[in-house]
């Protein structure tokens, strides 16, 4: 997945590589640029426009060490990224609205906000 995420136009390619790896499976359908999962409850199609974009979050170290470590082979082939000594966690949600918000207050606190006051409404508007 980290490599679905370097550059754009990486949706079709994300579809290709799922329809050779799982072609396979009676559960996957490419439907164009779309695909269906059979699950237990019916058909579900997922567009690929946007997908990688989508679905780009960061994975914490901690749970590619995890995986790594499994006595599966399969989970152990999915994540073959080098973690190293990032041992910083990725930054929450919470912290980029706090975040954004500060950078909105020094901004609006930087302005001269001017309002004019109608005594009179316009009617005719």
């Amino acid at each position: 997945c980290v490599q679905m995420s370097k550059a754009s136009g990486q949706d079709l390619k994300f579809l290709d590589k799922c329809s050779q790896f799982v072609s396979d499976n009676l559960y996957f359908y490419r439907k164009g640029s779309a695909f269906s999962i059979k699950h237990y409850a019916g058909e579900v199609t997922y567009e690929t426009e946007g997908f990688c974009d989508k679905n780009k979050d960061t994975l914490n170290v901690d749970i590619i060490q995890c995986m790594q470590s499994s006595t599966m082979p399969f989970l152990v082939e999915r994540f073959p990224e080098t973690t190293g000594a990032q041992n910083k966690r990725p930054t929450t949600s919470g912290f980029k609205i706090k975040t954004s918000c500060g950078a909105l207050m020094t901004e609006l606190s930087r302005c001269v906000p001017h309002y004019i006051r109608c005594i009179k409404p316009n009617e005719t508007k």
